[in-house]
């Protein structure tokens, strides 16, 4: 629909852009911009005052007084119509109060809302007759058995194990930190002058970590396990950077790990070492 030019409604005399730019914004809203054709007679009253050559050069005021003959808002063109009744203008102001009112409390409450970033928790709490026992691992804070110690080894590991300097020389912290025989021992065994090395060395793999490294059955003393009895049988041997290390309940192929009824002294692994 081709609209009319808005001096036909606002007067020949010149409106400000912003009030123009206002005027069309809100009326963009409602859904259309112009009224149809056949307009009311409270609209058409509104029109000669404006376009009368005595009118009032309140461009504001004209304005409001325009819009408001062509607002389709509810209840806004039935409050400000000079046409109706005192009580229809009445009834009308109390209806849009209300409704403005439940519309900001509706939309404050939901605003809070969505500002406190409610959460919901599910808890389900299913009650587990066994619970699977976890696995313990023991190592030694020394990866080898220094008295186990041949003078290959030494010649070859020496070094890696921190026992010899870079030309093969005992380490000065080392001999310090051993007793008067066992500094004598040491001494002995890293002299290399007639030591004539062999010509292959197994390296310092998993057999020689596992003849080297010390073993369960020099450490533990006393074993428990739901109050029975266990032993070195029940552990599995594993190298990790700490050496050989020793794991209980292990997950291994073929063998059913172990399940405790409830956690305490009594329902778990006591053990003592040396």
């Amino acid at each position: 629909m081709r609209a009319p030019a808005v001096e036909a409604w606002l007067g020949d005399e010149a409106v400000r852009p912003a009030a123009l730019a206002a005027l069309w914004a809100l009326m963009a809203l409602e859904g259309r911009c112009l009224r149809p054709a056949s307009p009311t007679p409270g609209q058409r009253r509104a029109r000669r005052r404006l376009t009368q050559p005595g009118a009032p050069r309140d461009d504001l005021s004209r304005l409001t007084e325009a819009l408001l003959a062509r607002a389709h808002l509810h209840g806004l063109r039935h409050i400000c119509s000079p046409s109706n009744s005192l009580s229809r203008r009445a009834f009308w102001m109390l209806a849009f109060c209300i409704c403005l009112g439940l519309l900001l409390s509706w939309s404050s409450n939901r605003l809070l809302h969505w500002l406190a970033f409610p959460t919901h928790t599910r808890v389900h709490t299913e009650w587990a007759r066994e619970l699977p026992f976890p696995t313990v691992t023991i190592c030694n804070n020394n990866p080898v058995r220094l008295y186990h110690l041949t003078k290959s080894d030494l010649y070859f590991a020496g070094h890696w194990l921190g026992l010899l300097l870079a030309n093969r020389t005992a380490r000065p912290l080392v001999l310090d930190l051993l007793q008067d025989d066992r500094r004598t021992w040491f001494s002995k065994l890293s002299d290399f002058r007639l030591f004539l090395p062999p010509r292959r060395f197994e390296g310092t793999g998993l057999e020689f970590m596992d003849r080297l490294g010390h073993q369960l059955e020099d450490m533990l003393l006393a074993c428990k396990y739901r109050g029975e009895p266990c032993g070195a049988h029940n552990f599995s041997t594993v190298f990790t950077r700490y050496g050989k290390c020793y794991m209980f309940n292990a997950a291994e192929e073929g063998k059913t790990l172990r399940t405790t009824m409830k956690g305490g002294t009594g329902n778990g692994l006591e053990i003592m070492l040396d």
